[in-house]
């Protein structure tokens, strides 16, 4: 019997789906995963058939997952859920490569769409289920800042840079910015890997949106690159000597100052001294946060505050933290949160921005 792997931490929206499948119990196998790591286990040791995959989830998130299904080759079909999905997205993403949900969605529409995909199998040509424009659409529509490498299936690597689901920059094979993109969209069989994210802002040098920048890579035929020149400029590229931002960077243009990360509204409150006021969280990691206060103020080191801001995600989520103040520079307060586990909202903000690995 065929077996399906779903991916997906909301256990009401899980148990939603399972009921709604339950028809289809002789016909497939149903297995879960509270989180993409889990879910990868899952498929290291048994054999799946096709995976349902939500991307906003704790440990490893389903981009990270898709990720390394396209790494290790599994030929299944992949189907995505996601509450960030628009008509207009929907309509770009290729049908014949990635099935995509828009939560909330009518489940019993999940249960023909997978019966057609195992019996369809995975498209000739296709590998993994998902291609370059689906998984930049992805990127688009979780608003990620992040960096990854793609590696096509002719060994050749381009690099993306998106800005809060926005795609800022692209390297490839000596291109830069929207040049770079375009030929880097124009291929079907990709691998993906998430890379740190540099110290400074990189430099922003793709001004179309993504959904043009896809419907002209369809239209151009894709040009190859002079086979005397292809080493050579892989070797410039991507020599371990050169850094990051010395790919994404334009030539001869000198890093820019370091910016802080963030600019997220909020106040602070004193309870003890019954004082606080207006703030921004300008920083920030699992353990500590750093924010702004518009003037000077009596704050100290060991002030025990309790925060509350705005995230700049989707659903603009309030956070609320009880944190220590550990020093004061001028105006920037550096605290320590009284956790470094955080099971709301803040958690997966920190994973999604790539703030859940440093230290500030």
């Amino acid at each position: 019997m065929k077996k399906i792997l779903i991916a997906e931490d909301d256990l009401v929206f899980l148990n939603f789906i399972l009921k709604a499948l339950k028809s289809y119990e002789n016909v497939f196998h149903v297995v879960t995963a509270g989180n993409g790591k889990i879910a990868r286990d899952i498929l290291l040791n048994e054999d799946i058939d096709l995976l349902l995959t939500d991307i906003m989830m704790p440990e490893m998130d389903g981009l990270a997952l898709l990720s390394f299904v396209n790494d290790r080759n599994f030929s299944i079909p992949c189907f995505v859920m996601s509450a960030f999905g628009t008509p207009e997205i929907k309509q770009l993403i290729p049908k014949d490569v990635l099935h995509f949900f828009s939560k909330p969605f009518p489940v019993d529409k999940l249960g023909p769409s997978i019966v057609e995909a195992l019996e369809e199998g995975v498209p000739s040509g296709v590998i993994s289920g998902i291609s370059v424009a689906s998984f930049l659409l992805l990127v688009e529509m979780e608003k990620k800042t992040c960096l990854f490498e793609i590696n096509l299936q002719d060994e050749e690597k381009g690099l993306c840079y998106f800005n809060k689901g926005v795609l800022f920059n692209a390297a490839f094979e000596g291109l830069r910015g929207e040049e770079a993109a375009l030929s880097l969209l124009q291929h079907e069989k990709a691998r993906f890997a998430f890379k740190p994210l540099p110290d400074h802002k990189l430099g922003k040098l793709i001004d179309k949106d993504l959904g043009t920048l896809i419907q002209e890579a369809r239209r151009e035929p894709q040009a190859e690159a002079p086979a005397d020149d292809l080493e050579a400029t892989i070797e410039l590229v991507y020599d371990d000597v050169i850094s990051v931002d010395d790919i994404i960077k334009e030539e001869n243009t000198p890093p820019p100052a370091p910016e802080l990360r963030l600019d997220l509204d909020g106040v602070y409150q004193d309870p003890v001294r019954q004082t606080g006021g207006r703030m921004t969280v300008v920083d920030m990691c699992p353990s500590h946060v750093i924010f702004l206060i518009p003037e000077i103020s009596d704050l100290a080191s060991g002030h025990e505050l309790r925060l509350e801001f705005t995230l700049d995600d989707k659903p603009r989520s309030r956070v609320n933290k009880d944190v220590t103040v550990v020093e004061i520079n001028d105006r920037y307060v550096r605290c320590k949160f009284a956790t470094a586990y955080h099971y709301d909202r803040l958690g997966p903000y920190l994973h999604f921005n790539f703030l859940d690995k440093r230290q500030i």
